[in-house]
């Protein structure tokens, strides 16, 4: 672990410390968040449609040096930012239309469509797949917050009575308390849209997966049910399941699984949850259902670890399974995933055997040299080639490779602290958050879909927001 990365987590660890000691003393609470800013932005979702390509960007706010009383969720509209990058295009010497330059930026007020006030310290975003609830986690609230989104809302920018009056929110994002726009319980308004059944509930939450219920239970009557696994930094993992009023309801919680998790992630095919650790190790978790009730209840049960073999890896920090295995060397009924270690910096390609009671290694297949302090991991695929795009905080840079050879086709840097990254493949590109700039960096990814296309054509288009230079933490 380098001594940046280190230090940046002990800066979040000691922060988010003093938040929750704070939390029952609110003499000096800080100032209202203002509306429409970006402030220390980490984590990043596109909106799931049905139809057409996706409308909106959500994107989370930390507040991470406690300027304000609480973080956001922004939600922009990509029709906006298209209008205005098309309005940055330049004819090249050819006369065709060419993307504008780094210079080219979406002013926040064009392109927001609605924001809510969310907890502090938000560390993972995740979308139900209807696309009507974001669930967000937190390192300082051991509480799930949900938002709901009404895909029917406009996605223009927040309403005006007149061209001097303040803005008024939009029915875009929307809290359990209909007459409020603070969701979660980081303030003293909102409400706690999560119910106990006598478990408690693990603090500090470095991430988290929804999907659908049915998954888990193989029952058609929960198709429209979702359940949420969240990873905590304190060694432990918890399970919500919608209960009958769409209400997420802890389950079960499983603890003392050791050294910080960084990721959870879900196998399709042993449906196994898998824990990404700061060492070599991939915690596997299993579900038992209770199927003896009218809804379905679940529990976590501890299933055969996975040690890396063939390559000397550790600090893992994001992990994701492929829909589709690449390559060659794949057994039936193995899974592939990839991983981000750290030690060292590579973004690592492994066959996973199935099965909760084998002797179980993740055989690794590849491994691709990534830049230093490996962040997040996103899959996406432009002109029918599979790409993973991973963020190196450390390395302030963002790597997009090719998954069919785990080669780097590209390198995105001089950013300021990519963190968060999404991709829009109806747009062909990639959204990333710059962490200590405070905005949104747009990459067009277009010319990848050759697979002769230049590492340079990959570049940052946009920037959604105005950097600001980090302040010193109070």
């Amino acid at each position: 672990m380098s001594a940046r990365a280190r230090h940046f987590d002990a800066i979040l660890t000691t922060l988010a410390l003093g938040a929750t000691l704070s939390a029952c003393d609110l003499e000096n609470p800080g100032s209202e968040a203002p509306v429409g800013s970006l402030y220390f932005p980490n984590a990043l979702v596109i909106s799931n449609e049905t139809e057409g390509a996706p409308r909106f960007l959500f994107v989370a706010s930390t507040n991470f040096d406690l300027r304000y009383t609480s973080g956001a969720l922004h939600a922009f509209s990509l029709d906006a930012i298209d209008r205005r990058i098309n309005e940055c295009a330049v004819k090249d010497e050819l006369g065709n239309d060419k993307l504008g330059a780094e210079t080219c930026t979406v002013e926040l007020a064009e392109a927001l469509a609605d924001e809510v006030f969310i907890p502090t310290y938000a560390t993972a975003l995740a979308i139900d797949p209807d696309g009507k609830r974001i669930v967000v986690g937190s390192r300082t609230e051991e509480r799930l917050t949900t938002v709901n989104v009404n895909l029917d809302a406009d996605d223009g920018a927040f309403e005006r009575v007149n061209p001097t009056s303040a803005r008024v929110a939009s029915d875009l994002l929307g809290c359990e308390s209909a007459q409020s726009r603070y969701c979660g319980t980081g303030t003293t308004n909102g409400v706690d849209v999560v119910t106990l059944d006598g478990l408690e509930q693990p603090q500090a939450i470095s991430d988290l997966i929804i999907g659908r219920l049915s998954e888990l239970t193989g029952d058609p009557a929960d198709e429209q049910r979702d359940y949420v696994a969240t990873a905590h930094q304190r060694g432990a993992v918890s399970l919500y399941l919608d209960d009958d009023e769409d209400s997420l309801v802890l389950s079960s919680v499983i603890e003392g699984l050791g050294r910080t998790p960084t990721s959870i992630a879900r196998d399709p095919i042993s449906g196994l949850f898998h824990v990404a650790l700061r060492s070599n190790v991939l915690l596997r978790l299993g579900v038992t259902i209770d199927t003896t009730s009218e809804l379905a209840g679940a529990s976590l049960y501890n299933a055969t670890a996975v040690t890396l073999v063939g390559g000397t890896l550790s600090e893992l920090r994001s992990i994701a399974f492929l829909k589709e295995p690449v390559g060659l060397g794949v057994a039936a009924g193995e899974s592939q995933a990839l991983i981000i270690a750290n030690d060292p910096s590579a973004l690592v390609l492994t066959n996973v055997t199935p099965g909760a009671g084998s002797s179980v290694s993740g055989r690794v297949q590849r491994v691709s040299e990534i830049g230093a302090g490996g962040a997040r991991l996103a899959l996406g695929s432009i002109g029918g080639r599979p790409l993973a795009a991973v963020t190196c905080l450390d390395g302030r840079s963002v790597y997009i490779v090719d998954l069919t050879s785990m080669e780097t086709r590209a390198v995105v840097p001089n950013l300021s602290g990519p963190f968060g990254v999404a991709f829009d493949e109806a747009r062909e590109r990639l959204y990333a958050t710059d962490f200590r700039s405070s905005v949104i960096r747009i990459v067009d990814l277009s010319q990848l879909a050759s697979p002769t296309a230049a590492p340079e054509s990959v570049r940052v288009v946009a920037t959604l927001g105005r950097p600001r230079v980090v302040q010193e933490l109070k």
